[in-house]
């Protein structure tokens, strides 16, 4: 590394939540070839004034997942399944512009936190790269698959739907992100990032039976 540069990059500590949500509008914008990348989301950022395409790349990486279960014969609701075991991920980890996606926020965030100049920031976004990729694959999209498929799992359930047909009949989408307090003992002790999800209704969902089977869905995914 050029002299007068950090000798190490503690890329682990670089990415705070609302990065990783850049990554993915990063991600979104550049798969639809929009040559004029937007500024990062705020650190401290509520998500109400975030760009719908952030939403929509949400939305475009659960649907994946949830073919990736279905290619891959998986319930997740069966509880000798291991989600933190499956490689489910590669549908975007392979993805090159992913990788882009990740350098480009990083630059930014070490001009917004280092103060350095582009340059430099492009050093350091090189060599903090292989981190972030892991740390992407092995925290944010968890994280993320936690906090939604139980939703579309449980609406499953109690419309008596299929994986294989999920997608097509509640076409889930994201509703909302934002955070929520956590309280302990009556106090507000933090709070705590939720991704909420909108269904639609099933053309049948009438002739339906709302006796259908339960299954412990939080217990799998954390």
């Amino acid at each position: 590394m050029r002299p007068g540069l950090e000798a190490k990059v503690k890329a682990e500590e670089l990415f705070t939540p609302a990065d990783y949500f850049s990554v993915v509008l990063f991600y979104k914008v550049m798969k639809e070839k929009n040559e004029e990348l937007p500024e990062i989301l705020p650190k401290r950022t509520d998500f109400d004034d975030a760009p719908l395409e952030l939403a929509e790349g949400l939305d475009g990486i659960i649907h994946s997942m949830v073919n990736e279960f279905d290619k891959n014969k998986i319930d997740p609701r069966n509880k000798e399944v291991n989600i933190g075991d499956l490689n489910i991920f590669t549908f975007i980890m392979h993805d090159p512009i992913l990788k882009q996606a990740i350098g480009n926020v990083a630059i930014q965030v070490f001009m917004r936190d280092d103060r350095v100049d582009h340059d430099t920031a492009i050093e350091l976004a090189q060599e903090a790269l292989p981190v972030l990729m892991g740390d992407f694959q092995e925290r944010f999209l968890p994280n993320l698959l936690h906090r939604t498929l139980p939703q579309l799992y449980r609406e499953m359930d109690k419309r008596s739907i299929e994986q294989s047909d999920a997608l097509e009949m509640l076409k889930p989408r994201v509703k909302f992100i934002g955070y929520e307090p956590v309280i302990k003992h009556g106090f507000k002790v933090g709070q705590e990032l939720n991704i909420g999800l909108d269904f639609t209704e099933p053309v049948y969902d009438t002739y339906m039976s709302d006796d259908s089977p339960k299954s412990d869905l939080d217990s799998m995914f954390g």
